[in-house]
Order: C-alpha cells, then sequence, then structure tokens
C-alpha cells in the first residue's frame, strides 16, 4: 500500500516567534510529521501590516500522481490513499491545534492563532483561509472541485502559483476559490 510523506512548517508571526513558544510547538506536533521549518513571518515594511501566523503540510508521494483528474492511475491513488490518509492527517493535526489552544490547558506557553493552512500537493500550493479558533473547513469538496478544474484548464494551470480557498464565513453561499497566476493576477472560480 501507498503511504504518502509530511512535512510540517510553521510560519510565526513576530509575537508568536519567541522560543518558549517555537520550543513548545515543536513538543506538541512532533508526533504527526517532522518540522521542515520554524520561522518568523516576514512583516515586510509596511509597520502597520499584521502578519499572522500560518502552518503548512507539505505532502509527498513520488512516481504516483494523483491531481490529474481522469487518470484512472491517478484517480485510483487519490481515492485510494491520498484522500483517506489526508483525511486522518489533517484530523490529527487540527485536532492538535486545538489541543494547543485550549485555554484550560495550562501546560503549553501560550495560545497561537493561525490565519490560514499551506496544503502542498505535487508541488502545488493550495492555502485555506481557517475558521476561528484556527480550524479548516471541511477540505474535501473544494480539492474534488479543484482537481476537477485543473483537468480542464489545460496550458493555464501551468500559471498557477498557488489556489486560495475562502473559509466558510468568506465564501458565503456560493463555493469559489482563487487561482494565482504567475504574472500576480487573480481569478476567481465558482
Amino acid at each position: 500500500m501507498l503511504r504518502p510523506t509530511a512535512y510540517l512548517a510553521f510560519y510565526l508571526a513576530q509575537n508568536d516567534a519567541v522560543p518558549e513558544v517555537a520550543s513548545a510547538i515543536k513538543r506538541a506536533y512532533s508526533y504527526i510529521a517532522p518540522t521542515k521549518i520554524l520561522r518568523e513571518v516576514d512583516q515586510g515594511n509596511d509597520e502597520a501590516s499584521q502578519a499572522q501566523s500560518k502552518l503548512a503540510l507539505e505532502v509527498r508521494i513520488p512516481a504516483h500522481p494523483f491531481m490529474a483528474e481522469g487518470d484512472p492511475q491517478a484517480d485510483k491513488t487519490w481515492e485510494e490513499t491520498i484522500l483517506p490518509w489526508l483525511k486522518t492527517k489533517l484530523d490529527t493535526l487540527f485536532g492538535s491545534v486545538r489541543e494547543f489552544n485550549n485555554e484550560e490547558r495550562k501546560s503549553f506557553v501560550r495560545k497561537v492563532d493561525f490565519a490560514s493552512f499551506e496544503l502542498t500537493l505535487e508541488s502545488r500550493v493550495f492555502e485555506f483561509n481557517l475558521e476561528p479558533n484556527s480550524q479548516l473547513r471541511d477540505f474535501e469538496a473544494p480539492l474534488r472541485k479543484i482537481r476537477s478544474w485543473l483537468a480542464g484548464a489545460g496550458t493555464e494551470a501551468g500559471n498557477i502559483t498557488h489556489v486560495v480557498i475562502p473559509s466558510d464565513a468568506e465564501r458565503g453561499d456560493a463555493d469559489w476559490f482563487d487561482v494565482v497566476l504567475e504574472d500576480g493576477t487573480t481569478q476567481r472560480i465558482a
């Protein structure tokens, strides 16, 4: 059976990027996946900008493509390996976020709220804007929709730098996502 490899990354905003928090995060999440990077989010030159912490999970399964909808082998890998594995991994990850931020547990330094979650699949970045309390909306439906859209996007799909998936509060009644192209333009796909 195929088994993906995962790497976690925590990008901490300046107010969260203190040694005690970094240490607590490494201890709290190390059982999920190796921590690839632990660094401060760049706030740029604008002092008014409020950088927010984010977390990222990179998923690798070499020599087994799974994002090409319509390819029988890719579809099989997606349905039988990637989706079940992702469900378990993301339940564990966001359960750990909930536990880390549990106000009643004083074993950790302090609460760290994450504004977004980046999921990297086949070198493509899918950025989910998180719900309140750093929780992830249902990820399966938007990923299925994006995977289907990518299958029909043709050469345009090669120009995408990343995809942004809104939180439930942001999306309202319509389900949409934004694709960000190499030239910096954004296209909303409904």
